[in-house]
């Protein structure tokens, strides 16, 4: 963690350079060039766990419906030679 701080601070430090981006007829304020990566780093950081959380949510009902219908499966089983009996 010591390393990869210490990168990002040697970084951070080295890439002063003014940029402003455009968006279409939108233009930022001018920031350091570190400031811009360091943001889109955050915002696709923290987009990607929003997007995984979901992702995840979505294996484990799919997962959960899987074994409940199979669960069901073997009930309709029994049942069917419980009344056979």
């Amino acid at each position: 963690m010591l390393a990869i701080f210490m990168c990002s601070v040697i970084f951070f430090r080295l890439n002063t350079a003014l940029v402003e981006l455009k968006f279409g007829p939108w233009t930022t304020p001018p920031h350091a060039v570190s400031v811009w990566v360091i943001a889109s780093f955050l915002c696709g950081s923290i987009l990607g766990v929003l997007l995984n959380l979901g992702l995840f949510r979505r294996l484990k009902l799919r997962f959960a419906l899987k074994n409940a219908r199979i669960e069901i499966e073997s009930l309709r089983h029994d049942l069917q030679r419980l009344k056979a009996e």
